[in-house]
């Protein structure tokens, strides 16, 4: 086994930045075995150097690297683990409701390993909940943005972030029209994406499942329109072609121009770490 330089002696002001790089670079490249015996010795890197809390941010890594093996039941345990962290007690499950700040921290993470567990009802509950909480405070643009959570044309997840709400209502035998918030978020979509799906919001309302070609047609578009890779989200679709283009273009101007930076922090990532090269 590999062993980890201990950045909390010879990089102490910049440990988490380096790390979460080297760990980033590993999932990207498939290296899952690695990343979690990387987290774990950075743990005990910070641990020796008395400074456990400040490997927390490698448990995230962890759990997605297992859940990546499909190892879903250690990663749960691990999930558990972080939450008593972060929260400073376990968070009861059962409650009939969470406050804001465990909603947010459960998206992701909670509803997405319950599947993969089979606990469905557990699951819908969480994921229920975190968007009644979310669809409390409308914006424009939020059904847009919370499209991906609402459904993915994925037949079968494969992935944690594969998830969404529509995987675990149908495995509970339920549509997406047995939401309670269905209505709103059908309606929370600007009239132009309708526009330019070709499909009308009265036959998705009716129709749950025209949501698999209205992402599809959504896909098309925004790939013709992001030529530069970079959204900000609705706007994309609803405003002109070409004012799109030029915001893509100046994106493209400005990547450009940062390269020479990225390109040294990633040669001195593979410095730190030899396994990357």
């Amino acid at each position: 086994m590999t062993s980890v330089l201990n950045l909390f002696r010879s990089h102490a002001g910049e440990a988490e930045r380096f790390y979460s790089l080297y760990l980033i670079r590993l999932s990207a490249n498939g290296r899952s075995n690695r990343v979690i015996e990387a987290c774990r010795q950075i743990r005990r890197h910070a641990a020796r150097a008395g400074q456990p809390l400040a490997a927390d941010f490698t448990i995230d890594f962890e759990i997605d690297a297992l859940c990546k093996r499909r190892e879903f039941s250690s990663a749960w345990r691990q999930l558990r683990r972080f939450e008593r962290l972060v929260f400073r007690r376990p968070i009861d499950l059962t409650a009939r409701s969470w406050p804001p700040a465990q909603l947010s921290w459960f998206l992701d993470r909670h509803p997405n390993i319950l599947y993969f567990l089979g606990r469905f009802k557990l699951a819908r509950r969480l994921m229920d909940a975190i968007l009644e909480d979310t669809f409390s405070r409308p914006r424009a643009g939020l059904s847009f943005h919370m499209l991906g959570y609402i459904y993915k044309p994925v037949p079968r997840p494969k992935s944690r972030l594969d998830v969404t709400l529509y995987h675990i209502y149908r495995e509970l035998g339920s549509s997406l029209e047995d939401w309670p918030l269905w209505s709103s978020f059908v309606k929370g979509f600007h009239l132009k994406v309708f526009q330019v799906t070709g499909i009308s919001q009265q036959q998705l309302l009716r129709d749950p499942s025209l949501l698999r070609a209205f992402c599809e047609r959504i896909s098309r578009e925004l790939d013709e329109r992001l030529s530069a890779g970079v959204s900000r989200g609705e706007r994309d679709l609803i405003e002109p072609a070409a004012k799109v283009l030029r915001y893509q273009e100046d994106v493209a101007r400005k990547k450009e121009a940062i390269m020479d930076s990225v390109r040294r922090r990633e040669q001195q990532v593979a410095e730190i770490f030899p396994d990357l090269r």
